[in-house]
């Protein structure tokens, strides 16, 4: 994108954000308005807690897809990133104590204007000032004084999508990061890339849907900095609503996503085993029975718990080292290690029910049968063909099946449409969407129309 395509782009951000929304209720979707506190890696109750001391115009003012604040924040400096209103930093001021520092940016005067406005109402509140906004580019932070290795914690809340140059802001996210430091951010996801032209509409850009990462680019760009492991700490879908959006950009499917990252030199790109394990001492304030580090790694305290390598450097080399013991080192390798839960959730939930006349997968190769694709894509086009040119003649008859449905999400399709009639619908997830998966299934009205959830055998 050139220059002056990303000055309209800045500019309709500008206007969108500072005049065009005055409140939660103007936005056209739900992407960026899902701003409830429910992070799992944090106590909920702290933030509940920590949220209604917070001014209700600065709450009414902001706009997110999550909750990115993680634990263990005290006396730490922590820099928001598109910080809006504030709500997050004030947020964050209340748990990172007197100590601690907060620091705001964000590209928007009117949002600025309002965070900056209650600076003394929240100092009163909480008997101390540890949070200061600046006017700026996430793009560009040292014209703001924001040194090489000074931040403990780079949060961002819906926000980074937005950047139309988002490799310098990963670039200077990891420049102000210290070592160990951590990027915890929830924002937009979409199972594709979105053609860039679609930004240049204020609409889709300002709904933070055109500028939705890609997962795997925003893996690879993560990569090219040096960070070799990101994690996904929760993740739900997101529902687009109107229709006119949906027309535009209802060819993608988006999920609001919080995830994480550490700035560490030990990481590797896979998950390796060295035959480490790890113990929670029960230490981290509102964590007193177990921690939940993401979405596939719960340590209950006083248990040791298998890990790999990376998940050892990141408890040992970051601010929860004081809360965990680590056993073993690097010096003997035992291949690839797999964090994915699904694999383990399976095994357990078999165990505990007793049930040992079953097998999981094919019969040679295990569980692991069902990490990988139940058909690949261009076989799948090609049985799809042959259907429809079978159907098509007069001398062909369908005596079973001969349907298909080419559904890849399960808001679609057969899985939230009800039939009469038997009717088998397979929903093949990525395995890191094995929790939000479920979550849609045990909601009422989750989107899911089934009677029965079945284990397939051999």
């Amino acid at each position: 994108m050139d220059s002056t395509s990303k000055s309209r782009v800045l500019g309709n951000l500008r206007q969108y954000y500072g005049s065009t929304i005055q409140s939660r209720a103007d936005l056209r979707t739900s992407a960026c308005c899902l701003t409830n506190i429910s992070t799992q890696s944090h106590s909920a109750s702290q933030l509940r807690e920590a949220l209604v001391r917070v001014h209700p115009h600065v709450q009414e003012r902001f706009y997110g897809c999550g909750s990115p604040i993680p634990a263990v924040l005290e006396g730490l400096a922590v820099l928001d990133l598109g910080c809006g209103s504030g709500r997050d930093c004030y947020v964050l001021s209340q748990l990172v104590g007197p100590r601690g520092r907060v620091l705001g940016v964000d590209v928007s005067e009117e949002q600025i204007a309002v965070a900056r406005s209650f600076l003394d109402w929240h100092a009163q509140q909480f008997g101390y000032a540890n949070v200061e906004f600046k006017l700026g580019q996430m793009e560009d932070l040292a014209p703001l004084g924001i040194a090489d290795a000074s931040i403990d914690l780079v949060i961002s809340n819906c926000v980074l999508n937005l950047s139309v140059d988002k490799d310098r802001v990963i670039q200077e996210t990891f420049r102000v990061l210290k070592s160990g430091g951590q990027l915890y951010i929830s924002d937009v996801f979409a199972n594709r890339r979105i053609p860039q032209s679609l930004i240049q509409d204020p609409v889709l850009h300002g709904e933070c849907l055109a500028g939705a990462w890609y997962r795997e680019d925003f893996r690879r760009l993560l990569a090219s900095v040096g960070c070799a492991d990101v994690r996904m700490e929760s993740q739900r879908p997101i529902s687009i609503g109107d229709p006119d959006v949906e027309e535009k950009i209802g060819f993608a499917t988006f999920m609001a996503c919080t995830v994480y990252a550490f700035k560490l030199d030990l990481l590797e790109d896979r998950c390796e085993d060295y035959g480490q394990v790890a113990r929670y001492r029960g230490t981290i304030p509102r964590h007193p029975h177990s921690f939940r580090l993401d979405e596939n790694h719960e340590f209950p305290r006083g248990k040791w718990v298998p890990v790999c390598g990376n998940t050892a450097d990141m408890l040992t080399a970051t601010r929860f080292a004081p809360y965990f013991e680590v056993i073993g080192d690097k010096s003997t390798h035992h291949g690839l290690f797999s964090c994915t839960q699904s694999q383990e959730l399976v095994r357990t939930a078999v165990e505990d029910t007793h049930i040992k006349d079953i097998s999981l997968g094919s019969p040679d190769r295990g569980l692991e049968a069902f990490m990988d694709p139940a058909i690949h894509r261009g076989l799948f086009d090609k049985i799809m063909s042959i259907i429809d040119a079978s159907s098509s003649g007069p001398s062909l008859k369908f005596l079973a099946g001969g349907t298909y449905d080419n559904s890849n999400h399960q808001t679609k399709g057969l899985f939230n449409e009800e039939t009469f009639g038997p009717t088998l619908a397979v929903y093949v997830y990525p395995d890191a969407e094995w929790t939000s998966t479920l979550n849609g299934v045990d909601q009422a009205r989750g989107g899911f129309a089934i009677t029965d959830a079945v284990f397939a055998k051999d």
